[in-house]
């Protein structure tokens, strides 16, 4: 297996007055595709937020190649969906994407051609409308949020609970992409999932969650 690219040691985070996460050693590697799986309420969020440098952690170390995960250096090299209504909905698509980019010092020409390659998967032409995002519906919404975290090639993504919101063609499709994105950018991809629906995700590595703790 390869080096990890995300370590975690010893996290803990508690929620009193019943609720701690218990992270005693957690490798992810990159290449792989990991589903964090458990029902809600399991940590699984929790866990997401507190990489994301969302949540603070009451103690313990997490590293995104070998640098610390609140530093500027590890999270350029993340890119995530959290909720398709926690993007930024008065803008058009192309807008939103290019300001994306920006922040990961993508030109505008490397934004178009990727975005030209995501959107070979759902034919949806979004860069050739004026319209805003708020107005488009949950479900493309979804999409565009999806494609927003993939626009930028980062070699670490991590989406929660992806799937929602997105019909069955349209999750097939992503699957799929999400198969060749990992085989093209040998990317570390992590998602959230309490389901069983994994449409043609390939090569799943499933880490289970149950009351903040690993099994």
């Amino acid at each position: 297996m390869s080096q990890p690219v995300i370590e975690i040691k010893n996290l803990k985070k508690s929620f009193p007055p019943s609720f701690n996460l218990e992270v005693e050693r957690l490798d992810l590697c990159e290449g792989m595709l990991y589903c964090l799986r458990g029902i809600n309420g399991s940590g699984k969020t929790t866990l997401i937020n507190i990489l994301l440098d969302l949540t603070l952690a009451d103690s313990g170390k997490i590293s995104v190649f070998g640098e610390d995960h609140k530093s500027d250096k590890a999270k350029k090299h993340i890119s995530s969906f959290l909720d398709k209504d926690r993007i930024l909905d008065f803008l058009t698509v192309k807008e939103y994407f290019y300001l994306v980019g920006s922040s990961y010092n993508k030109t505008k020409n490397e934004v178009n051609e990727q975005f030209e390659w995501l959107d070979s998967y759902f034919g949806r032409n979004y860069f050739a409308e004026k319209k805003l995002i708020k107005d488009y519906s949950g479900g493309n919404r979804q999409l565009i949020a999806l494609m927003g975290a993939l626009i930028v090639n980062s070699p670490v993504v991590v989406l929660d609970e992806p799937l929602n919101f997105l019909d069955t063609e349209t999750a097939s499709k992503f699957c799929d992409l999400l198969n060749d994105y990992i085989e093209r950018t040998k990317a570390c991809v992590i998602f959230t999932s309490n389901s069983e629906q994994f449409h043609s995700l390939k090569d799943i590595h499933f880490i289970e969650i149950k009351d903040g703790r690993i099994d």
